[in-house]
């Protein structure tokens, strides 16, 4: 597997997948318009993908804040998650900003207000 950046070839599996698998309680239109908001407001997004252009995980942020990463179903639990968000912060801090709600309830994620980084 490779580390890249999102081309834009990958932004439409990116924007679906982030749209349809995120839990924000808002119309359709609107998740698609605040996603938008992520990726042409200069988030930096990482695909970690197979030789062939599959995609197998993906991580947008910036900075220091992390705004989503996807791992498909079939893949999760095998570090994936861990391996695209470092790649794309430098490091898999202690403590990770993160703009959207983790799944699952952990002292590593602080939430921090989206408008400060989509503004």
């Amino acid at each position: 597997m490779i580390f890249r950046e999102m081309t834009p070839r990958d932004r439409a599996f990116v924007v679906n997948t982030w749209v349809r698998s995120s839990a924000y309680r808002m119309p359709m239109r609107k998740r698609w318009q605040h996603v938008d908001a992520f990726i042409n407001g200069g988030a930096r997004v990482v695909i970690l993908g197979g030789e062939n252009g599959a995609v197998h995980a993906w991580a947008c942020g910036e900075d220091d804040v992390l705004h989503y990463v996807y791992v498909p179903l079939d893949l999760r639990g095998e570090g994936l998650a861990r391996a695209v968000i470092t790649e794309l912060l430098g490091e898999y801090a202690e403590r990770i900003n993160v703009t959207h709600p983790w799944p699952r309830p952990s002292s590593r994620w602080r939430t921090v207000d989206p408008v400060r980084t989509a503004a």
